[in-house]
């Protein structure tokens, strides 16, 4: 569980760098995506903001969502020993987060951040997470088998 909490988090850090690049290479500056999410706690003010302590709860709450997630992943997943498998249940895992966040649950807590959210960076952002937490998760799982014990996720 704790592997996968923090190959959530790595992937999360992979992502919202992803983010942070699309808002540079659009003109825009680089904590603008942080700040979107900050917005949840700090409201419409955010997106007037510099990056400082708002930028810096974006990016806390998007950890932490990324570290929870990758953490019921790795509950869930355990099972799954072929990478492949791994990897495509990691973007299947990933798109339906995507699909629910957008359609459901930001658009009731914070409608900024489907407004916000540039389409193919987003999806494209997803896709780096998925792939990232399917790498990491492997990697730990081959780890653990070969240093003798059970195939587990720390």
């Amino acid at each position: 569980m704790m592997g996968g909490i923090g190959a959530g988090v790595l992937a999360g850090a992979l992502m919202l760098s992803v983010l942070m690049l699309n808002s540079i290479s659009h003109r825009h500056v680089w904590w603008m995506m942080p700040n979107v999410l900050g917005s949840t706690f700090y409201g419409a003010r955010a997106l007037r903001s510099g990056a400082g302590a708002v930028t810096m709860s974006g990016v806390a709450l998007h950890l932490l969502i990324s570290g929870l997630i990758g953490g019921l992943f790795a509950g869930v997943s355990l099972r799954i020993l072929k990478t492949r498998r791994l990897y495509l249940f990691a973007l299947f895992v990933t798109m339906l987060w995507y699909f629910l966040a957008y359609q459901y649950i930001w658009a009731r807590v914070n409608p900024l951040i489907p407004l916000y959210a540039t389409e193919p960076a987003t999806g494209f952002s997803h896709v780096i997470f998925a792939l990232t937490m399917g790498k990491s998760l492997a990697v730990i799982t081959v780890w653990s088998r070969n240093s003798g014990g059970a195939p587990t996720l720390m």
